[in-house]
């Protein structure tokens, strides 16, 4: 009778990745984003004439461009941000009198990415840049300043990224 081995077994338990640091980004990719409540990806069509960049940068090669009126296949996208400054006049929430806050990607319905407590959440935020209210918990320091890049993808194949995805119908479901 042969002899049965018992071999070991290895079990992988995988963990979430969140990433901490003590400093907040001076400047944020947030990939995947849609910036704006109703936003979406999808079937686009275009308003007007578009350039399409190989890479979500200005001085990338041009790899193509869109006419007025083609639809195309818009994949994903990416907001860049430089991040505005948020300072906590009277305790709120989770904040104190004299809190910064450092403020990114804008998600609609008053909900924007925040840096807290060295990583990256989602907060609401009643109180709008360019918006102050005379009582209001916080005042703006400095307006968030974020562009907002679509990878599309062409009938023909060609896919390219544009900072104009307002240059298109679609985008929004709400509409």
């Amino acid at each position: 009778m042969a002899a049965i081995r018992a071999r070991p077994l290895f079990l992988a338990v995988t963990f979430p990745l969140v990433v901490f640091a003590a400093e907040p980004p001076t400047f944020y990719i947030d990939r995947g984003a849609c910036p704006f409540e109703c936003c979406t990806y999808g079937t686009w069509r275009a308003k007007t004439d578009t350039r399409l960049f190989a890479e979500p940068k200005l001085k990338s090669q041009q790899v193509g461009s869109v006419p007025k009126g083609t639809s195309v296949q818009a994949l994903t996208g990416e907001v860049h941000t430089v991040p505005g400054k948020l300072k906590v006049l009277r305790d709120a929430s989770l904040y104190k009198a004299g809190d910064v806050l450092w403020v990114y990607t804008y998600l609609g319905e008053g909900i924007y990415k925040v840096w807290q407590d060295g990583k990256m959440v989602e907060e609401e935020i009643d109180v709008g840049p360019g918006n102050q209210q005379p009582h209001a918990w916080a005042t703006w320091e400095k307006s968030p300043r974020s562009q907002w890049w679509a990878k599309i993808k062409l009938n023909d194949g060609t896919i390219g990224w544009t900072n104009k995805p307002r240059s298109f119908r679609g985008i929004d479901r709400c509409e």
